[in-house]
């Protein structure tokens, strides 16, 4: 085979190699947009217990109050940036639809009564509205094993899940609010819950 029969070879290949490593790269980019938005209805929110800010033991998904609830969940302190505008969002789905629940889920590792007793304080007094300390309830659990069951690689952003008062995830979506993930949300709960009657 001559030197130049063997470049034109190796530039084919190279062209294939680009075209195909783009077709997984988007089909990859689609499949992860597509898990992270509506599930299949076979998750389901692991069995946890917390307080709220005001000192309310819950017991979840079991003490979910709405026939939808979306649950915020946040690993970090500095996630509160991310939360903090789905809140606004959640206020006005609230608004909307009958049933419809949002709750605040700061997971942290598990720690001895003082420290729980310490940090849950400290936060409630960063807190001034008596609505968000009731929707605020702190996971003091294995995180790793709460990350597990519901498909969460890593604490690098937050996760909304829409759970039915069964538990039932019908709905996941992570990371920094955008407008489309808004209208993927909304299209999500309307699915679930009829808007309320004017």
């Amino acid at each position: 085979m001559t030197q130049t029969n063997t470049m034109t070879l190796d530039h084919t290949a190279h062209r294939i190699r680009r075209i195909t490593g783009g077709f997984l790269v988007a089909f990859c980019a689609l499949f992860s947009h597509a898990a992270s938005a509506e599930t299949s209805g076979s998750l389901r929110f692991p069995n946890v217990e917390g307080k709220n800010l005001e000192g309310e033991k819950f017991s979840l998904p079991k003490d979910f109050k709405g026939e939808a609830n979306l649950a915020i969940v946040a690993f970090q302190r500095w996630h509160q940036d991310l939360v903090d505008p789905w809140i606004g969002v959640a206020k006005e789905l609230t608004a909307e639809h009958e049933g419809f629940k949002y709750y605040e889920l700061p997971t942290i590792y598990r720690g001895n009564p003082l420290f729980r007793f310490w940090l849950d304080k400290g936060m409630a007094s960063g807190i001034p509205s008596l609505e968000a300390r009731k929707a605020t309830i702190t996971l003091y659990l294995d995180k790793a094993e709460f990350r597990e069951s519901l498909g969460i690689p890593n604490e690098e952003t937050i996760h909304l899940f829409l759970v039915r008062a069964d538990g039932s995830v019908t709905f996941h979506i992570e990371g920094k609010m955008t407008d489309e993930k808004v209208k993927e949300l909304r299209d999500a709960v309307k699915k679930m819950l009829p808007p309320k009657s004017k």
